[in-house]
């Protein structure tokens, strides 16, 4: 274990895998600036994901982690700065961001953190499909897949799966977009490296003690009533509302049935993996 906090923290998540609720708990630490989803969100488009050259990802990459720098920077005040953006260490993208943020920054990896957010596959392809997302439509002649920009498919230069050569349905896109994010985080578990890694499980929010064990563990200090109150409020940004008026306005009916997912999970791997 290092003896020092780090001066960055970032996380690897498919999202809908409780990096807010990360955020919230790490504002709780001492000289530490969190911050969930911030601008640029350039990682976040649908280009970046989609159709930019490597070049031209490497460019807005390079953007990015000067953002996360310069926050660091000028708050003068903050020893660590913790980005909880899940569009950041996607797929085949993650390596190369990490190592831009060196670049960047002239820190080493031992001055990385990557937190790693765990929640079944199934549970999170439910949550994006009750969301609508990975549902297609045509903008242009393009055929686009719905969600905040970062639904990449199997087209895209960040899956990291096999290539799949056919026409896939909404819950087909998203568990190869969930398993192939996935990957990443597995891939920074497996692979030596300088940076230290921890991996959560989001059941394990419910409880403060497991928490605790990953602040320590990053050599973080922290107000420990404070941490408690934020554990206690529970999970945050569920969207249940936005959930049951999408489910509502769909064309589909779309299963709510976790056993449908889980079935789902399992054909993608078996085909595809």
């Amino acid at each position: 274990m290092s003896d020092h906090a780090p001066q960055y923290i970032l996380c690897s998540s498919p999202g809908r895998s409780g990096t807010l609720f990360l955020s919230t708990v790490l504002a709780c630490c001492n000289a530490t600036l969190a911050e969930h989803e911030p601008a640029p969100n350039i990682t976040s488009s649908y280009e970046f994901a989609e159709t930019l050259t490597t070049n031209e990802r490497a460019a807005l990459i390079a953007q990015k982690t000067e953002a996360i720098h310069n926050s660091r920077s000028n708050s003068s005040n903050h020893q660590t700065y913790c980005i909880l953006d899940h569009t950041l260490l996607h797929g085949s993208n993650y390596q190369d961001v990490i190592a831009q943020l060196k670049v960047q920054t002239n820190c080493t990896d031992d001055d990385i953190a990557v937190i790693i957010s765990r929640r079944p596959a199934a549970e999170i392809i439910r949550s994006r499909a009750l969301l609508a997302h990975g549902t297609s439509y045509l903008k242009d002649m393009v055929l686009m897949y719905r969600g905040p920009g970062w639904i990449y498919t199997p087209s895209s230069s960040l899956y990291t799966l096999p290539a799949i050569d056919q026409q896939l349905n909404q819950f087909e896109i998203l568990a190869g977009y969930v398993l192939s994010a996935q990957k990443a985080g597995n891939e920074l578990l497996s692979t030596p490296s300088g940076l230290r890694v921890y991996e959560i499980n989001v059941s394990d929010f419910s409880s403060p003690d497991p928490i605790k064990k990953m602040l320590r563990s990053l050599t973080l200090t922290f107000d420990e009533s404070r941490l408690n109150e934020v554990v206690a409020n529970g999970p945050v940004n569920q969207r249940s509302d936005e959930k049951l008026e999408k489910l509502e306005k769909q064309e589909t009916p779309v299963p709510t049935d976790i056993a449908f997912y889980e079935q789902i999970v399992k054909e993608y791997q078996s085909k595809y993996t």
